[in-house]
């Protein structure tokens, strides 16, 4: 399954592609393209350079990720499902993962893309603003949990170093280092994280929310009865829909609070 976080955004870029050699209006279309390539492109640079690092750039993986054996977990021990047919559960995550890429977030950035009404509507630039207003938020929180991961590195490698020349208090102290949280514990200043538990997921569910709001027009542009614009919008909302519940329920937010649980115990659940 790790091997479809790396397939995922490579996809999105593949759709950027596609969008920028549509028959729309040339701004339009190169506009939400260098969006979307943007989007998709620094996901494939960083899970191509993460994942790589966790297998010496051989991408040959000795166990899955932690999302994925949370879902494992979840199909055996929640939901009680054998767990020798957990190979079905994960043929139909990747299939799922594939049709979302090739229907569900390809709808509103395509129907911009095709539109060639040579003007542009103030909900298309609301909506690309939101969109980069969102990426940068997105990367800041990418930012400063990495900074957290390496501050604590940083602070537990001279700690173990400290409990090696002889120090009493060195030991609590590591103790009380695993059990920290970002956002939460001193000397980490990270706001954002202070603010709310994923700003990172919050902010890429942000970008789709900007790439839906900018396609309205282009939906009452190039759709001329009632039922078919409904079609559309129930599309639009539906990217968003799928994309929260992804990022909260499946993918997100629901694995990393399992593990980080029962790593930081008591602290991560008063966070």
């Amino acid at each position: 399954m790790a091997y479809v976080d790396i397939g995922w955004p490579w996809g999105l870029c593949l759709l950027a592609y596609n969008c920028s050699q549509a028959s729309g209006w040339w701004i339009r279309r190169y506009s939400v393209s260098t969006l979307m390539l943007l989007h998709g492109f620094r996901m494939s640079l960083g899970g191509a350079l993460l994942f790589g690092k966790m297998t010496n750039f051989t991408y040959i993986f000795k166990e899955d990720l932690q999302r994925y054996k949370f879902a494992k977990y979840r199909w055996s021990q929640v939901h009680g499902m054998p767990e020798s047919t957990w190979w079905i559960k994960a043929q139909h995550d990747t299939l799922q993962q594939c049709l979302a890429n090739s229907i569900v977030l390809a709808a509103p950035v395509i129907i911009q893309a095709v539109n060639p009404k040579e003007e542009l509507n103030f909900l298309e630039t609301i909506g690309w603003a939101v969109w980069v207003c969102a990426w940068f938020y997105e990367n800041m929180a990418d930012a400063q949990k990495r900074n957290f991961l390496l501050e604590s590195s940083r602070i537990r490698k001279k700690l173990k170093k400290t409990i090696e020349d002889g120090s009493k208090t060195a030991g609590k102290d590591l103790e009380e280092l695993n059990k920290a949280v970002n956002g939460q514990t001193p000397p980490f200043t990270n706001n954002l994280w202070s603010q709310h538990r994923h700003p990172n997921y919050f902010g890429e569910w942000c970008c789709w929310l900007g790439f839906a709001i900018s396609a309205i027009p282009s939906v009452q542009d190039l759709c001329s009865g009632s039922l078919q614009q409904c079609a559309y919008y129930l599309m639009l909302f539906y990217t968003i829909r799928v994309f929260y519940d992804c990022l909260v329920h499946w993918t997100g937010a629901a694995p990393a609070e399992h593990f980080s649980a029962l790593k930081r115990g008591k602290n991560y659940t008063d966070y």
